[in-house]
């Protein structure tokens, strides 16, 4: 990401977590700068029906697939204060059919690109086409070490077609002769794989990849029966059958400075928690970033994050600032 360095980047991150810990500091909300990264949903809508995931859960409605006029005006105004653009939220980003134009903006302004996806993809000219348009950061997630306890979380994907997917990137990149983009594979880790780790650990070797393994998260409080046994791969204490984050929601968060979200609607919410969409702060097809970010119901949710954080409804849940997220 050092190679998205510029200056005018460099003061506006210094501004930016200057104003951040002198709010945490003081109690008193101070914001200068603009956020260095972003969360764009560039797909709203996905194949699988995993059950952890309000999307594919079907608890929420899918959305379309977001404009490139609307991200090419997003990216206009905030690229001389980007690093980082990750273009995934609760969708699926490789069913957008113009994925590789997206991409291709970003590394135009030097902007770190990261895809998440998962890799349930049968298009053979797909890892090629990302691989040229200069992706830099791929993750794929892969729960499972064999097709039953894959299919556990992975509701209607398929592990070959994925590891087929791996494989192609892989191949592409050699092709190129090019390390990007840089592939991780991605595994929450559940009671139906936690004894499998050293599988997984193998699957990522074959498919040239790193492997991230990620703790799960988990809706229901009430049943934590999908969790990890071994309680450091959980972000969650048990305590009389109930699941309680270990997060101990301190009255700050980075994140809410550093990365906010935009839905393919072009909805910015403060935050990746919010999958229900509950605090939007304003929308980019009726107004600028720029308003929305110094707006007033967006400075009011920092307040209240900076006030009352353990009663705010999607902070409850968070991993932010906790240890063991990733293991």
């Amino acid at each position: 990401m050092l190679k998205s360095l510029t200056f005018y980047r460099l003061i506006n991150y210094i501004q930016l977590k200057s104003s951040y810990l002198l709010s945490g500091l003081t109690g008193s909300l101070v914001l200068w700068g603009k956020p260095i990264s972003l969360s764009i949903e560039i797909s709203g809508k996905c194949q699988l029906h995993c059950p952890e995931c309000p999307l594919g859960a079907g608890k929420y409605p899918s959305r379309g697939f977001m404009s490139f006029e609307l991200f090419k005006s997003i990216i206009e105004e905030n690229k001389n204060n980007l690093w980082m653009v990750s273009l995934y939220f609760q969708g699926e980003p490789l069913l957008h059919p113009e994925i590789e134009a997206f991409i291709q903006l970003l590394k135009k302004h030097r902007i770190y690109t990261s895809v998440s996806t998962n890799g349930n993809t049968d298009k053979a000219e797909l890892a090629e086409n990302i691989v040229k348009a200069g992706l830099d950061e791929l993750i794929v997630s892969v729960d499972g070490s064999r097709e039953q306890s894959y299919q556990q979380y992975r509701k209607g994907g398929s592990l070959k077609t994925v590891l087929d997917f791996m494989q192609q990137v892989h191949n592409a990149k050699k092709k190129a002769g090019t390390k990007k983009p840089r592939l991780i594979m991605q595994s929450i880790i559940s009671r139906h794989n936690e004894n499998k780790i050293p599988e997984l650990k193998q699957l990522a070797v074959q498919t040239g990849a790193k492997i991230r393994l990620k703790s799960m998260q988990i809706n229901d409080m009430e049943d934590p029966s999908d969790l990890p046994k071994n309680p450091d791969l959980r972000r969650y204490r048990i305590k009389q059958q109930k699941a309680i984050i270990k997060n101990p929601l301190k009255n700050h968060c980075w994140r809410l400075y550093r990365n906010p979200v935009i839905t393919s609607e072009g909805d910015v919410l403060p935050c990746c928690f919010d999958k229900a969409l509950a605090n939007k702060t304003g929308n980019l097809c009726q107004e600028s970033f720029a308003s929305i970010w110094n707006s007033s119901a967006y400075r009011n949710f920092r307040k209240k994050v900076f006030s009352d954080r353990k009663n705010t409804d999607i902070c409850t849940n968070c991993s932010e600032g906790t240890k063991n997220i990733y293991v």
